[in-house]
């Protein structure tokens, strides 16, 4: 829970965090937190909850009313006793561990010796191991101090077995940073990678502030497409007219230039690999009056300096020179 002021936490604050008609659960959660600080993100993922927390927002409720408003809950009373037992085992817990270091390298060893046959030892162990296990998968960096510490927030509460919770807990620790992105979020950058190649675009330089809002709501199940629509739009703006609407019907960069790209590397004799999406040259091939045909494509390649050091180039040289010297009569 957030700390609650004598005021109570939830108070209307003259219309700076606003009603919560047409927001989300999500959005009303971010506005409390950002005006109050942390609240228990149970909140956010059990329904009525949810409610409680709409009803004391909107209800301006007082510290001792939105207490009593919980002990009323369905959600406590079928939880009460099981997070009362939790913090017995872990009370007891705490007692046989309270002179250990944390900072010892040997710490998680040490606290075995000591406690490791206590029941909440034991199921903070278990559980520690599928939280490893669940955060590999999601591709989320973590450090060993990291993981014991998430795994005792959520353990501590008894909410190891609340998938939505851990979901959304879990949620808010996906970032993108200098650490290579690893499992499903591996995935999805890599999809996302090459779409805003394919689009001229550098995914991490062009969208860094972005990618990790972005990997948190691909963790909460919206589509890698929403993102690959998005980056689409944002080039159908900047583009002319002719480039923009096509890239509305669903190319990209590199398929409507390709033609033009594939003869701009055998006219002036390079790799196609030389040649980038932003060359000034191969994106002439198309402006405001349109889209040039090859033919002519291939008449304005041959006026780019690079095409003067061909072997085409030398041949026509050589042919023409050839044929003047033969019209004045001075070969056979």
């Amino acid at each position: 829970m957030a700390e609650i002021e004598e005021s109570g936490i939830l108070i209307d604050d003259g219309g700076k965090l606003g009603g919560v008609a047409n927001k989300t659960i999500e959005e009303i959660f971010r506005l409390v937190e950002e005006e109050y600080g942390d609240i228990d993100d149970i909140f956010a993922t059990d329904p009525e909850l949810q409610k409680l927390l709409i009803d004391a927002f909107e209800g301006k409720f007082k510290p001792e009313r939105f207490y009593n408003a919980i002990t009323l809950t369905k959600w406590f009373k079928s939880n009460a006793d099981g997070i009362q037992k939790r913090g017995f085992y872990k009370r007891i817990y705490e007692d046989l561990t309270k002179g250990l270091d944390r900072k010892d390298p040997n710490y998680k060893e040490n606290v075995r010796k000591v406690a490791g046959n206590t029941e909440y030892f034991r199921g903070l162990d278990s559980f520690e191991a599928e939280l490893e296990k669940t955060l590999t998968e999601k591709g989320i960096k973590y450090s060993q101090e990291q993981l014991s510490s998430w795994a005792e927030e959520i353990y501590k509460n008894a909410n190891e077995k609340n998938t939505n919770f851990i979901s959304r807990f879990l949620n808010r620790k996906i970032t993108f940073g200098a650490d290579a992105p690893a499992g499903a979020a591996a995935d999805n950058i890599a999809t996302l990678r090459e779409y805003a190649a394919d689009m001229g675009l550098n995914l991490e330089r062009d969208y860094k502030s972005s990618l990790s809002d972005w990997l948190q709501r691909l963790d909460r199940g919206e589509s890698v497409q929403v993102f690959k629509d998005l980056i689409r739009d944002n080039i159908a703006a900047t583009e002319g007219k002719v480039t923009g609407d096509l890239v509305k019907r669903g190319l990209t960069l590199k398929e409507i230039y390709q033609p033009y790209k594939t003869l701009m590397a055998s006219t002036l004799e390079i790799s196609p690999e030389e040649i980038q999406l932003n060359d000034p040259l191969l994106r002439s091939a198309i402006s405001q009056d349109g889209q040039l045909n090859l033919f002519d494509w291939k008449k304005r390649l041959r006026t780019d300096k690079r095409w003067e050091f061909t072997e085409t180039a030398r041949e026509d040289v050589y042919a023409n020179t050839y044929k003047i010297l033969k019209d004045f009569g001075f070969t056979g």
